[in-house]
């Protein structure tokens, strides 16, 4: 059973300051008897203290896994598998194509007429693309706030002093 932890939290600092001594087992044993008394009651240090000694005495990383000899044989038996094997996927896909090509076809057609409608209510034709587009550049160039950035850029007005104010 462990013992309380101390609240005080010197206890913690004291190891904390001192873990590379601890690692290294280079600590007075007066010193080191109240080490031990603390990682007994102390979880957090305890855990740290034996993470740190792992560290200190083998810094190299763990060599990389490597695959058991195995399993390039069961890869390539899974892979046949799912080839194999009949997936819905494409019986799915192939069903909703069918039934939504002729909707999608249809909702063209809807959508011409009611251009077609839209535009002919007006009386005249439609406007160029490249008129429309001049039309509205000229028109985003004249709603430009006074004294806004976009103002600056585009009339190479700076503001005064008195502007800012």
């Amino acid at each position: 059973m462990n013992k309380p932890r101390p609240d005080d939290g010197s206890g913690c600092a004291r190891v904390r300051a001192r873990l590379v001594s601890l690692a290294e087992r280079r600590l007075p044993e007066a010193e080191l008897r109240g080490m031990r008394e603390h990682l007994e009651a102390c979880p957090d240090c305890a855990f740290l203290l034996r993470r740190f000694a792992e560290a200190w005495d083998d810094p190299a990383p763990p060599p990389e896994p490597r695959p058991s000899a195995d399993f390039l044989p069961r890869l390539m038996a899974r892979i046949e598998a799912e080839e194999a094997s009949p997936s819905i996927r494409p019986r799915i896909a192939a069903i909703a194509w069918r039934v939504l090509r002729p909707a999608a076809a249809a909702a063209l057609v809807l959508a011409g007429i009611l251009a077609g409608h839209e535009l002919g209510k007006t009386g005249a034709a439609a406007p160029r693309p490249e008129d429309a587009f001049a039309d509205h550049l000229l028109q985003s160039f004249e709603s430009i706030p006074p004294r806004s950035p976009a103002d600056f850029y585009v009339n190479g007005r700076r503001p005064g002093k008195e502007d800012l104010e």
